[in-house]
Formats: structure tokens, C-alpha cells, sequence
């Protein structure tokens, strides 16, 4: 399974990402703690 785009594992990780993407900044945040990001550079498929 591959998945080219947002992922997310909760419905609050996928409204958060997708209002950034949205560049509507962080809806719906109200905890202060600090943001962890990921960003994969490399294809999910083997080749």
C-alpha cells in the first residue's frame, strides 16, 4: 500500500494538516505544545 499526498492517523492530525495546506493556519489548535512534522523525500514504491 502507497499513499502519495496528506496522511494522517487522526481526524485532528487530517484537520490540522489540511487547513495548513489550505493556508488557513492552524484551525482548530488549542494546545500550546510543540508540532511535529515529517516529510519523506523518497517514494513510498520500490524501483
Amino acid at each position: 500500500m502507497s499513499e502519495n499526498g496528506p496522511l494522517a492517523t487522526t481526524v485532528g492530525d487530517l484537520r490540522l494538516m489540511l487547513s495548513v495546506l489550505a493556508d488557513d493556519g492552524l484551525a482548530g489548535r488549542t494546545e500550546r505544545t510543540p508540532l511535529r512534522i515529517a516529510v519523506a523525500l523518497r517514494s513510498p514504491l520500490a524501483g
